[in-house]
């Protein structure tokens, strides 16, 4: 039978959040797991943890009605510069 290893990359806000188990699972089964997070926490063994962070805020120019809007898409903008580099 061919086996095939897989490079898996989980994203979530909490390290390991509802992940973890599964994250586990494949890294020892020789999966490469690679786990974008935001808040700190402790990667589950195996697996390759990178801190995600926003290069900026929303500032006081943004209406205040948008602000909470402009900083999860800065945010989104920092996890994708994060997966894409890798």
């Amino acid at each position: 039978a061919l086996c095939r290893l897989m490079r898996v990359l989980l994203a979530h806000r909490h390290l390991p959040g509802q992940y973890g188990r599964l994250a586990e699972a494949l890294a020892a089964s020789g999966d490469e797991v690679v786990f974008i997070h935001v808040e700190p926490g402790e990667p589950p063994s195996g697996v390759r943890a990178i801190r995600a962070a926003p290069t900026r805020a929303s500032t006081a120019a943004t209406h205040h009605y948008v602000q909470s809007f402009e900083n999860q898409v800065l945010l989104g903008q920092a996890v994708y510069r994060e997966a894409a580099a890798l």
